[in-house]
């Protein structure tokens, strides 16, 4: 059996993806760090209590929270779920693999959320062969962006359950769906206008866009 649950606020991990290339000048404050400790040792001994073990070396609780210092950056945390597995690195494996599908699986999908602004007027299969190539971009994109934060692993009975916690920097996954729609939209060969709607509309679902957009506004 398998869940995925998104989360907006606890950590982060994903296969041997590198960290992404964008980081965030913030500096942690004390107050940011002592917080961010007193919060990962109460959950650290809450998933310990449920049977719950960290994957590879280091600490439980300092796992968590660097993954709560990382969200002040601008990362984004989500987080995938497996059960049933007999085997601890097969559960493993597919917990990480789901939290990628998963990301790129909503990405897609808000690429169709775009269309549905624009769209009018657009042959099917144009749309179809659009969303194609923006969900295969977005695919190979995804490497180099995630980050893996922590891992945790349990065993109930004769079977294991993963639970893969990942960091997203807002600002690379933005700039990595803009060239994924990019690409897409140079390969569909759409129209000037579509194009720069498209475009237009990706930046104003993401928060990162709007700022940028904001500061464009202002520069003028």
């Amino acid at each position: 059996m398998k869940r995925m649950n998104w989360l907006l606020g606890a950590c982060v991990m994903a296969l041997t993806l590198v960290c992404g290339t964008g980081t965030s000048a913030f500096a942690q404050s004390k107050k940011d760090i002592k917080s961010a400790e007193k919060t990962a040792k109460k959950v650290a001994k809450e998933r310990a209590k449920e049977g719950w073990t960290l994957v590879g070396i280091g600490s439980m609780e300092d796992a968590i929270a660097d993954g709560i210092l990382k969200q002040k950056e601008g990362y984004r945390v989500f987080t995938s779920e497996v059960s049933g597995h007999s085997s601890k690195s097969s559960a493993i494996a597919d917990a990480r693999m789901e939290a990628m599908i998963a990301y790129v699986t909503e990405t897609s999908n808000e690429l169709n959320g775009l269309m549905g602004n624009v769209q009018s007027g657009i042959p099917e299969a144009v749309v179809r062969q659009l969303s194609r190539d923006y969900t295969s971009a977005v695919q190979a994109g995804i490497y180099g962006q995630l980050r893996e934060a922590y891992t945790l692993i349990r065993k109930v009975g004769n079977y294991y359950e993963v639970q893969a916690n990942f960091l997203l920097n807002e600002s690379d996954a933005f700039e990595m769906k803009q060239r994924a729609l990019r690409q897409a939209i140079a390969t569909a060969n759409l129209n000037k206008e579509v194009a720069q709607a498209l475009e237009e509309s990706l930046a104003k679902s993401s928060s990162v866009g709007n700022k940028e957009e904001d500061g464009q506004n202002d520069a003028e």
